[in-house]
């Protein structure tokens, strides 16, 4: 049996939000794929995949220091996860692709 990946979540200060940040959040803690599991604590480390939730397209919060704390990352910048358009709705359906593909991946 594969062990569990940790996914941690960061966001960005919320200046100018296109979307609601919490609720993709929420939305992804409650559909994550077999073999996921949402880290309950905001502190970063030891965390497989991170998702960063950044409001807008600028997603000032993607700096190199923070690639660091996990050893990767899905990018959500507005209305794009990891530099691809998707639409508001659709946001946390192409994370959960994109964890999918991972836990495929076995990496």
């Amino acid at each position: 049996m594969d062990p569990v990946k940790i996914v941690g979540i960061k966001y960005c200060g919320g200046c100018n939000p296109e979307i609601d940040r919490s609720r993709v959040a929420e939305e992804l803690g409650a559909c994550l794929p077999k073999g996921f599991e949402l880290t309950p604590t905001s502190v970063p480390g030891r965390w497989d995949i991170g998702v960063l939730i950044c409001g807008c397209a600028t997603a000032c919060a993607n700096r190199p220091e923070l690639m660091a704390e996990a050893r990767r990352w899905i990018i959500v910048c507005g209305l794009a996860v990891d530099d691809v358009e998707v639409p508001g709705d659709r946001i946390v359906e192409a994370i959960v692709e994109k964890l999918s593909k991972i836990a495929l991946s076995k990496s």
